[in-house]
């Protein structure tokens, strides 16, 4: 074991746990404004549109993240420049940064779930409080808001910390797209002497120091949060 590649590529690894980061919290911020969206539309059933979201979410529910990285990358790098071309823009591989695709498709893959969880914790609050919030009033939209939403929040943060977890470790696939982030850097410095296994085992640390990390920020707004409804409800 050669802990000398190990500490090196720790330390060059760790560069680009923004990178990481951004790939984690720029998606889920997505994907937690248009799984609202998109929560709201089908428990409010609006005709069409809900059906048509169903669909769509049960497709890329069963499509592999590994899978859909790879066959996008494919696709962006055979087609992308014609289509830029065809609609008139100057944007082209070459000079485009494949972070925003990596984005795009980590929210792709993970909105459905995070859809599901904000939906599921929408039907758990009583149907009585959606006609307390019409008969003092108030628009579908502001029952929602003032009195809906503060009784979900707390309930789907458990399920969203781990889903966070889930998109950390997925963030790591796109080295496949060539975004350079934890793993790809710290293979990178690896393959200098061929210790691949001290590359990955710097990767694991710095992921599991990420994942202590926010999995302990998320307990503490948790039970933050949760001592906030209890006294509201005293």
């Amino acid at each position: 074991m050669n802990y000398s590649q190990i500490w090196e590529s720790f330390c060059f690894a760790l560069r680009y746990v923004p990178t990481t980061l951004i790939l984690l919290f720029v998606p889920l911020a997505f994907c937690i404004i248009f799984g609202v969206i998109i929560a709201v539309i089908r428990l409010w059933k609006v005709p069409v549109i809900s059906k048509i979201l169903q669909v769509l979410l049960t497709i890329f529910k069963g499509i592999p993240i590994y899978l859909l990285l790879v066959a996008a990358n494919l696709l962006y790098v055979l087609y992308f420049d014609k289509f830029a071309a065809w609609l008139g823009i100057s944007a082209r591989v070459a000079n485009s940064n494949i972070i925003h695709l990596a984005i795009f498709l980590i929210t792709i893959c993970f909105l459905p779930g995070i859809s599901e969880i904000i939906r599921g914790g929408l039907l758990s609050v009583n149907k009585g409080q959606y006609e307390a919030g019409a008969a003092a009033g108030l628009t579908k939209l502001q029952t929602l808001r003032r009195i809906i939403f503060p009784q979900v929040i707390p309930e789907i943060i458990p399920s969203l910390s781990g889903t966070m977890m889930s998109m950390l470790k997925a963030s790591a696939l796109a080295y496949c797209l060539g975004v350079t982030d934890i793993l790809n850097a710290s293979i990178r410095v690896a393959t200098k002497s061929y210790d691949f296994l001290e590359g990955y085992i710097a990767a694991a640390l710095i992921y599991w120091g990420l994942s202590i990390i926010i999995e302990g920020v998320m307990s503490l707004v948790n039970r933050k949060v949760s001592r906030y409804q209890k006294k509201l409800t005293a």
